[in-house]
Formats: structure tokens, C-alpha cells, sequence
């Protein structure tokens, strides 16, 4: 069974978060079909997320939205944040991993 989070704020670039998702899934040996079917699920929903986070964060408000992706054996969770303060970690995993 394969497994991962994907974690997105307003500031992701969708884009390189679906390049990241799709070697992550290469690496773990899944099949062409099924990294295309995933990629392309994130894409679809993170990109109009990214877009209105933007413009929630710019009014001051905040959007947080958790959605699993995939089916029984391949598993994506999405977990997206915009305008939300951050943990004491989250922050310092941010600037570590540099997000």
C-alpha cells in the first residue's frame, strides 16, 4: 500500500508540489497509470486552493481543507492551510525543508 501527505499552503507552487508527488510515487515503483491518475487528481484540486487561499489570505481569512486522494491500495493526503498560524515546529520543518 502506498502512503503520503502532501502538506499546501497559499504560498505553493502547485506545480512543483505535483513534480514532487510524482517522483515520490516513481520512486516507490507505482505503476505509470496510477501516477498520472494521482498527479492529476492533486492538480486538480490544489491549484483553485492555492488560488483562493491567496485571496482569503489577503481579506485576513483562513482556509483549511484535508482531502485523501487515490483509492484502496494508493493513498494521497492532501492537507492545505492558508492565512493559519503555524507550531513552533511546523515553522522550524518549513525552514529546514525549505518551504
Amino acid at each position: 500500500m502506498f502512503q503520503t501527505t502532501v502538506y499546501a499552503d497559499e504560498n505553493t507552487d502547485p506545480e512543483i508540489a505535483v513534480d514532487q508527488l510524482r517522483a515520490h510515487c516513481k520512486s516507490a515503483g507505482l505503476a505509470a497509470h496510477v501516477v498520472e491518475e494521482l498527479t492529476a487528481q492533486l492538480s486538480d484540486i490544489l491549484t483553485p486552493l492555492v488560488v483562493s487561499g491567496k485571496k482569503l489570505a489577503a481579506r485576513g481569512s483562513q482556509l483549511s481543507v484535508a482531502r485523501d486522494i487515490g483509492d484502496d491500495r494508493h493513498r494521497v493526503k492532501l492537507i492545505f492551510g492558508s492565512a493559519s498560524q503555524k507550531s513552533g515546529w511546523r515553522k522550524l520543518l518549513s525552514r529546514l525543508l525549505g518551504r
